[in-house]
C-alpha cells in the first residue's frame, strides 16, 4: 500500500512537471520576427509571454494591465513614427485608438483581438488592402495600386509586418488556450458518450421535455456536460404485473405502463440515494376478469434499466416490473440530434 502511494505520487509529480514544461514551451513559441517594427515585435513577445503565463490565474493583475497599456502606447508611437506621412495614417490611427481603449479596460482574455490585413474577398478587381482588429467591425483600407504603395517597402509589406509585430501579444496564449479547450471538449464528449450509453432511453418527446426542464444548464455561455436529470412524459413501457386478488390464471399478465411525468437521476453521484434512480407517476393497462383494466400509482427505476411499480386497480393492488425495452429498439445517441435542435431553439429564440 505504501509503495503504491509512492508510485502514485511520483506519477502525479511527473505529470505536473510535464504540464508545466509544456506550458512553458508554448508560452515561448512565437512567429518569426518580421523585417520591420522589430522593437514593437519584442515588446509584443514580452506581453504575449506574460499573458500566456497567466493562463488560469487572475485576469486583472496590476502589472499585467500596466504592461498591456504600455504595449498599446508603444503601438501608437510606432504607427505615428512610421505611417504619419501616408494617406492611410488616419484610418490606422483609428484602429490603434480602439486597441488602446481595450487595453485601458484591463486584460480580458476573452477579447484579445488580432490585427488582420486582407485583400477583398468579394471583388477580384478591388486593389484595396483592408486592415482592422478582428473584434471590431470598422475597417481601414489603402489602395495597394496607389503610387505610395508601389515604393519599397510596399504598403502590403509594412502592414503585414505590423500585423506580425502586434499579434505576438496573443499568439502563445491563443495556442495554449486552444489546446486547453480541445482537452476540455474531449472530456465533455466522453461525458456525453457516458450519458448516452448509461442513461435511460428516451423518446423524442422525453428529450424535448428534458431540454425544457434543463434549459438553464444546457444554454450556459460555455461548453457543458450532460444534465444530471432526465425527465419523462407519456413514456411507454411493457411490464409484467401481478394482481394477487385476480382470478386464478390471470394473476400475472403483461401490460402497458405509461409514465405520465417523472424524473430520473441517471448518474449515481447526483442521485439522492447513491445509485441511479428515477420516480414517476404512472398508469398501467392490462386485461383481467373482475379487475379494473386501468391501474394508477408510481413507478421507480433503478440503475437506468430495471423499473418496479405499484398500481391501484379500483381497490386491487398490482405490482409490476419492467425492463428498458426501448434500449433494444432505439439507438440512444439518436437523441443527441434532438437535444442539439432544442438547445439552438432556446439560444436563438
Amino acid at each position: 500500500m505504501k509503495l503504491t502511494k509512492i508510485v502514485l505520487s511520483i506519477l502525479l509529480l511527473a505529470s505536473a512537471l510535464f504540464i508545466t514544461v509544456s506550458a512553458e514551451e508554448e508560452c515561448s513559441n512565437f512567429d518569426p520576427e518580421p523585417q520591420h517594427f522589430k522593437k514593437l515585435y519584442q515588446e509584443s513577445k514580452e506581453l504575449g509571454k506574460a499573458i500566456c503565463d497567466s493562463l488560469g490565474k487572475t485576469m486583472d493583475q496590476e502589472s499585467l494591465v500596466g504592461q498591456y497599456v504600455g504595449f498599446a502606447n508603444k503601438l501608437e508611437q510606432t504607427v505615428e513614427a512610421n505611417f504619419k506621412t501616408t494617406g492611410y495614417y488616419n484610418a490606422l490611427k483609428v484602429q490603434v485608438a480602439y486597441f488602446r481603449n481595450l487595453a485601458a479596460l484591463g486584460v480580458d482574455k476573452g477579447t484579445l483581438p488580432a490585427f488582420s490585413v486582407r485583400e477583398s474577398t468579394t471583388d477580384l478587381d478591388d486593389t484595396n488592402l483592408y486592415f482592422h482588429f478582428v473584434s471590431w467591425d470598422t475597417e481601414g483600407h489603402v489602395d495597394s495600386a496607389s503610387p505610395e504603395c508601389q515604393q519599397a517597402p510596399t504598403c502590403g509589406e509594412l502592414l503585414n509586418a505590423l500585423a506580425i509585430a502586434i499579434n505576438q501579444y496573443k499568439e502563445p496564449y491563443a495556442r495554449l488556450s486552444a489546446e486547453a479547450a480541445t482537452k476540455k471538449i474531449t472530456i465533455l464528449r466522453k461525458s456525453w458518450d457516458t450519458y448516452f450509453e448509461e442513461a435511460r432511453s428516451q423518446t423524442l418527446w422525453d428529450a424535448i421535455v428534458t431540454t425544457k426542464m434543463e434549459e438553464d444548464h444546457l444554454t450556459q455561455d460555455r461548453l457543458v456536460g450532460p444534465m444530471q436529470r432526465q425527465w419523462f412524459a407519456a413514456h411507454p413501457s411493457i411490464v409484467v404485473e401481478n394482481v394477487r386478488d385476480a382470478l386464478d390464471g390471470s394473476k400475472t399478465q403483461q401490460g402497458l405502463a405509461v409514465e405520465w411525468f417523472g424524473v430520473n437521476w441517471w448518474n449515481k453521484e447526483a442521485s439522492p440515494i447513491g445509485v441511479p434512480f428515477g420516480i414517476s407517476l404512472a398508469s398501467i393497462y392490462s386485461s383481467r376478469p373482475e379487475v379494473d383494466d386501468a391501474g394508477h400509482g408510481i413507478m421507480m427505476t433503478f440503475n437506468n434499466a430495471l423499473s418496479i411499480g405499484w398500481a391501484d386497480h379500483g381497490g386491487d393492488d398490482g405490482y409490476y416490473v419492467s425492463i428498458d425495452f426501448l434500449s433494444l429498439l432505439t439507438e440512444k445517441k439518436e437523441r443527441w440530434n434532438d437535444y442539439k435542435k432544442r438547445i439552438k431553439e432556446f439560444k436563438f429564440k
